[in-house]
């Protein structure tokens, strides 16, 4: 089974500016943790926010999914915002 093409749209994040540097509604998205994993299963890599239960994305590439994880931060923290959910505190995770 392959990825599907993940859809969404542009919330302002600069895929040349460097990772993390977004700030999204005063909340500082470079303080959250992102996985990325390669899915032999699904033939793609796989980004999730362990902090943020349900934010995840992929793309062909680590560098796809890492864009693509970033956008689905912006959009996941908006649409919390917009139904006045608290805001999980990012955590660190050691290896």
């Amino acid at each position: 089974m392959k990825c599907a093409p993940y859809n969404s749209r542009h919330c302002g994040l600069d895929p040349q500016s460097p990772p993390f540097a977004v700030i999204e509604r005063g909340i500082s998205l470079q303080k959250y943790s992102i996985v990325i994993q390669y899915s032999e299963n699904d033939n793609c890599y796989v980004a999730s926010v362990p902090e943020i239960l349900g934010c995840m994305a992929h793309g062909d590439t680590r560098e796809e999914a890492m864009q693509e994880i970033q956008t689905a931060l912006s959009l996941h923290i908006e649409m919390m915002q917009e139904h006045g959910d608290k805001m999980p505190k990012p955590v660190l995770y050691a290896s």
